[in-house]
């Protein structure tokens, strides 16, 4: 691969990060901040999922460990928003 291919390449993997980014916090916002019916909790969960899978596919190809947990820390962030916390392990 030579340097204006790689450039070509990077450049479309940081977009499809960028707009996947992008998606998923719209989503974050709509799950945390407004009262959403059921249908549209639905759809931000889903296309968030959507979303995070494809920041996280973009990553890998862009071989950078920090996109990678900053989407994951986002998907931590929807469980939190949603209340969500997994199981209890305090059994006191």
């Amino acid at each position: 691969m030579s340097g204006e291919e790689f450039d070509q390449f990077e450049r479309r993997w940081k977009l499809v990060f960028g707009v996947s980014a992008a998606v998923l916090a719209i989503c974050l916002i709509d799950l945390g901040w407004y009262f959403s019916a059921w249908f549209e909790r639905t759809a931000s969960y889903s296309i968030g999922a959507i979303a995070a899978l494809v920041g996280l596919y973009a990553a890998k190809q862009l071989r950078d460990v920090e996109r990678a947990q900053a989407i994951t820390d986002g998907s931590w962030l929807n469980q939190i928003i949603s209340g969500n916390n997994g199981p209890d392990l305090d059994d006191d």
